[in-house]
Protein backbone atom coordinates (compact mmCIF):
# COMPACT_ATOMS: atom_id res chain seq x y z
CA UNK A 1 0.00 0.00 0.00
CA UNK A 2 1.11 3.39 -0.69
CA UNK A 3 2.16 6.09 1.71
CA UNK A 4 0.43 8.40 -0.03
CA UNK A 5 -3.50 8.11 0.14
CA UNK A 6 -5.55 9.36 -2.93
CA UNK A 7 -7.75 11.63 -0.81
CA UNK A 8 -11.14 12.37 -2.51
CA UNK A 9 -10.24 16.03 -3.67
CA UNK A 10 -7.08 14.74 -5.79
CA UNK A 11 -9.04 12.60 -7.55
CA UNK A 12 -9.54 12.85 -11.42
CA UNK A 13 -12.88 12.49 -11.19
CA UNK A 14 -13.05 15.34 -8.32
CA UNK A 15 -11.20 17.74 -10.29
CA UNK A 16 -13.22 17.42 -13.53
CA UNK A 17 -16.28 18.46 -11.19
CA UNK A 18 -14.48 21.32 -9.66
CA UNK A 19 -13.55 22.73 -13.43
CA UNK A 20 -16.97 22.03 -14.73
CA UNK A 21 -18.31 24.10 -11.73
CA UNK A 22 -15.80 26.79 -12.14
CA UNK A 23 -16.79 26.95 -16.44
CA UNK A 24 -20.25 27.24 -15.88
CA UNK A 25 -20.04 29.66 -12.86
CA UNK A 26 -17.65 31.43 -15.46
CA UNK A 27 -20.21 31.55 -18.04
CA UNK A 28 -23.12 32.85 -15.80
CA UNK A 29 -20.98 35.54 -14.35
CA UNK A 30 -19.41 36.82 -17.42
CA UNK A 31 -21.12 35.84 -20.85
CA UNK A 32 -24.85 36.30 -19.38
CA UNK A 33 -24.33 38.65 -16.45
CA UNK A 34 -25.94 36.69 -13.71
CA UNK A 35 -24.25 36.91 -10.09
CA UNK A 36 -25.64 33.87 -9.29
CA UNK A 37 -26.35 30.73 -11.45
CA UNK A 38 -30.03 30.15 -12.12
CA UNK A 39 -32.06 27.09 -11.99
CA UNK A 40 -31.34 26.42 -15.31
CA UNK A 41 -27.44 25.70 -14.91
CA UNK A 42 -27.70 24.13 -11.39
CA UNK A 43 -29.44 21.71 -12.97
CA UNK A 44 -26.54 21.36 -16.00
CA UNK A 45 -23.98 21.22 -13.06
CA UNK A 46 -25.92 18.26 -10.88
CA UNK A 47 -26.39 16.52 -14.23
CA UNK A 48 -22.59 17.03 -14.86
CA UNK A 49 -21.60 15.93 -11.84
CA UNK A 50 -23.66 13.20 -12.03
CA UNK A 51 -22.64 11.57 -15.22
CA UNK A 52 -18.66 12.13 -13.91
CA UNK A 53 -19.64 10.43 -10.81
CA UNK A 54 -20.84 7.56 -12.77
CA UNK A 55 -18.50 7.21 -15.61
CA UNK A 56 -17.66 3.78 -16.13
CA UNK A 57 -14.12 4.48 -17.01
CA UNK A 58 -13.37 5.61 -13.12
CA UNK A 59 -10.18 7.73 -12.68
CA UNK A 60 -9.05 6.65 -16.50
CA UNK A 61 -11.45 8.48 -17.89
CA UNK A 62 -10.60 10.47 -20.96
CA UNK A 63 -11.91 13.77 -21.95
CA UNK A 64 -15.35 13.42 -22.77
CA UNK A 65 -15.22 15.15 -26.47
CA UNK A 66 -12.62 11.90 -26.84
CA UNK A 67 -14.91 9.39 -24.90
CA UNK A 68 -16.38 6.36 -26.97
CA UNK A 69 -19.48 6.12 -24.67
CA UNK A 70 -21.27 9.47 -24.62
CA UNK A 71 -23.36 9.59 -21.71
CA UNK A 72 -24.45 12.99 -21.58
CA UNK A 73 -28.49 13.22 -23.19
CA UNK A 74 -28.10 15.45 -26.34
CA UNK A 75 -29.60 18.52 -25.37
CA UNK A 76 -27.13 18.64 -22.38
CA UNK A 77 -24.07 17.36 -24.39
CA UNK A 78 -24.85 20.42 -27.16
CA UNK A 79 -25.34 23.20 -23.77
CA UNK A 80 -22.17 21.12 -22.13
CA UNK A 81 -20.20 22.16 -25.13
CA UNK A 82 -21.07 25.50 -25.30
CA UNK A 83 -20.33 26.80 -22.32
CA UNK A 84 -16.89 24.65 -22.51
CA UNK A 85 -16.06 26.31 -25.81
CA UNK A 86 -16.96 29.63 -24.43
CA UNK A 87 -15.31 29.81 -20.94
CA UNK A 88 -12.15 27.19 -21.27
CA UNK A 89 -9.71 29.56 -22.86
CA UNK A 90 -11.08 32.13 -20.42
CA UNK A 91 -9.80 29.84 -17.64
CA UNK A 92 -6.21 30.59 -18.32
CA UNK A 93 -6.90 33.96 -17.39
CA UNK A 94 -9.34 33.11 -14.15
CA UNK A 95 -7.93 30.13 -12.99
CA UNK A 96 -4.67 29.03 -14.77
CA UNK A 97 -3.69 25.90 -12.60
CA UNK A 98 -7.18 24.62 -13.08
CA UNK A 99 -6.86 25.37 -16.69
CA UNK A 100 -3.61 23.72 -17.02
CA UNK A 101 -4.58 20.70 -14.01
CA UNK A 102 -7.68 20.06 -16.98
CA UNK A 103 -5.90 20.28 -20.06
CA UNK A 104 -2.29 18.17 -18.59
CA UNK A 105 -3.77 15.90 -15.80
CA UNK A 106 -0.72 15.26 -13.20
CA UNK A 107 0.55 11.81 -13.45
CA UNK A 108 3.47 12.26 -11.36
CA UNK A 109 1.68 14.44 -8.27
CA UNK A 110 2.30 14.11 -4.60
CA UNK A 111 -0.95 12.05 -4.42
CA UNK A 112 0.93 9.04 -6.05
CA UNK A 113 3.61 6.79 -5.15
CA UNK A 114 6.44 8.56 -7.22
CA UNK A 115 7.09 12.18 -6.82
CA UNK A 116 8.14 14.52 -10.25
CA UNK A 117 11.81 14.98 -8.70
CA UNK A 118 12.31 11.53 -8.36
CA UNK A 119 12.78 8.89 -11.69
CA UNK A 120 12.02 5.28 -11.04
CA UNK A 121 15.51 4.79 -12.18
CA UNK A 122 17.18 6.11 -9.97
CA UNK A 123 18.21 4.17 -6.66
CA UNK A 124 20.29 5.84 -2.87
CA UNK A 125 23.55 5.49 -4.77
CA UNK A 126 22.96 6.58 -8.17
CA UNK A 127 21.90 6.27 -11.21
CA UNK A 128 21.19 2.32 -12.02
CA UNK A 129 22.43 0.87 -15.28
Amino acid sequence: MSKHKKSKKNTRIAREKEVVSKMIALYCRHKLGMKEMNEEYRALEEYAHKRLSYCKFGEKKPACKKCPIHCYKPSMREEIRKIMRWAGPRMLFYDPIAALCHLFPPTNAPWNSTFPWRSPRRNRKGWSA
